[in-house]
């Protein structure tokens, strides 16, 4: 390492020797030995070029990495392919968790709303039966009390009885199209 350095700034600094060489060597000795660092240096530079321009071609297709090996760099690709196919079925716990939260609350809000819309239904129709009995009643009582059995008296009865019935199978008939609106559009 020290005659490539050595060698390289004497090519560098355009110096024949450097304070700590070797000045014993003749002329022509010390010519062959800087030919032979130079060689060996040149070579040393090919070949480092050589396998880095290799390595960097099969594996990355890049020059950004020439200090890397190719077991590092292949490892590096393997590394990222595989995490990069997995992402999208391997979800880390919270992900995986918020994901099924959300896939099940999507699915739930419309069984929610038929359990609510089924308990109103229910709930609207007792109390419309209550009503009817009600008002039915009171009606009794008032004709039995006031003994009259006029033909106005059981037209108005009948009359009511009649509302009332329409408007507890209108109520039904929303209700089961709003039920139905609901299941098809969640």
């Amino acid at each position: 390492m020290t005659r490539q350095l050595e060698a390289t700034l004497k090519r560098r600094l355009n110096i024949r020797d450097l304070p700590h060489a070797n000045l014993s060597k003749g002329p022509k000795e010390h010519r062959s030995t800087k030919a032979r660092q130079h060689k060996r240096s040149t070579q040393h530079l090919i070949k480092r070029q050589h396998h880095a321009s290799l390595t960097v071609t099969v594996d990355t297709g890049s020059n950004s990495l020439p200090s890397l090996d190719r077991k590092r760099i292949t490892f590096c690709t393997v590394a990222v392919g595989l995490s990069s196919s997995t992402a999208a079925t391997n979800l880390p716990d919270q992900s995986r968790t918020d994901h099924w939260h959300h896939a099940q609350s999507h699915h739930i809000w419309p069984l929610v709303v038929v359990v609510v819309v089924v308990v109103v239904v229910v709930v609207v129709e007792e109390l419309v039966v209550v009503i009817i009995v009600v008002v039915a009643t009171v009606v009794k009582v008032v004709v039995i009390v006031v003994v009259v059995v006029e033909v106005e008296v059981v037209i108005v009865v009948v009359v009511v009885v009649v509302v009332v019935v329409v408007v507890v199978i209108v109520v039904k008939l929303v209700v089961v199209v709003v039920v139905v609106v609901v299941i098809v559009v969640g």
